[in-house]
């Protein structure tokens, strides 16, 4: 049997897609492969539709500017707190909190706090935390939170070393999207929109591309092939190094997360926090606020704490 029990589409609406395609001619495999790709690609579509538009909507009544003017103002254990809680309720983009972050940078908190955001917000918004809640239940998601504020901690440790000074540069850019405070109701559903729709536009289409590998791989390859592959002692290295580069988001990488899942919550573990920790985009993009040597050692403690607490993950 190659296709897993979780990924099994047992309604009307899939059967009718098998029915027509197996009349005119395809095979049961290609079939069962469309089935999964349409279904797949519509379910994780409505699923970016209804969250973005929720946590858009949302942040539509948060001031971040006070909440700046705040992190600016605390010392001690509350900053990183309140550091932390920006960054879950951070907007979702990295065009966006990177900005933010060169806003904290040139208003003057240190280092170490400015990298608490940042990580946090990639790694703990609420759009990636409801939809993979959503998508893998509760266990899996708790470990993900768990892992994710450990990286948090560490990283913030490791990077208070630097000097603001020496590590920061001067720079300011404009958001790609708008998360501004509105007063009245039309005005924050019409940029809940705005925002879904620019999230939706740079998904799409790795979207699709993320279902069509899975689906064929649970289609096309045996199931005992693909436990072989991701149970192997390198899989947890292999999946962070190709994890770590990609520009990605939550959605896009959901279909690959959800088939390795399946196999290995190690290897899936490491698999997305490497990716939604950092990419390359975002390092180009944080090369405008931050000295290249500073970039490089904040993407090598992520990547060694991704590995690591992915083969704890195994272990355990």
């Amino acid at each position: 049997m190659n296709i897993y029990s979780a990924h099994n589409h047992e309604n009307i609406f899939s059967h009718m897609i098998e029915e027509v395609l197996e009349n005119f001619g395809a095979s049961h495999e290609l079939s069962e492969f469309f089935v999964h790709l349409i279904t797949d690609t519509i379910n994780i579509f409505l699923l970016l539709f209804f969250i973005m538009f929720f946590v858009s909507f949302l942040q539509t009544y948060i001031n971040y500017d006070r909440l700046k003017e705040k992190l600016v103002k605390l010392n001690n254990v509350w900053v990183y707190l309140l550091a932390v809680g920006f960054g879950v309720i951070s907007p979702f983009c990295s065009c966006t909190i990177v900005p933010v972050l060169i806003g904290l940078v040139n208003l003057g908190i240190p280092t170490s706090v400015a990298i608490c955001f940042f990580t946090s917000a990639s790694l703990l918004n609420i759009a990636a935390i409801v939809t993979i809640y959503a998508s893998t239940g509760f266990n899996f998601t708790l470990t993900y939170i768990i892992s994710s504020l450990i990286i948090i901690f560490f990283v913030s440790l490791l990077m208070s070393k630097f000097n603001i000074k020496d590590s920061a540069k001067t720079y300011s850019v404009n958001n790609c999207c708008n998360h501004a405070h509105f007063n009245k109701k039309h005005h924050r559903i019409h940029d809940a929109l705005h925002n879904t729709m620019h999230v939706f536009r740079g998904a799409w289409i790795f979207i699709i591309i993320g279902v069509a590998i899975s689906s064929a791989t649970l289609i096309f390859v045996p199931l005992d092939k693909i436990t072989e592959l991701i149970n192997n002692n390198f899989s947890v290295l292999l999946v962070a190094i190709i994890g770590l580069p990609i520009h990605s988001d939550v959605f896009t990488i959901l279909p690959i997360l959800l088939m390795i899942n399946e196999v290995s919550n190690g290897v899936a573990l490491a698999f997305i926090l490497a990716t939604m920790s950092i990419s390359l985009p975002s390092i180009i993009l944080l090369s405008r606020a931050f000295k290249i040597k500073f970039i490089l050692i904040y993407t090598a403690i992520l990547f060694v704490l991704s590995v690591a607490i992915g083969y704890i993950g195994i272990v355990i």
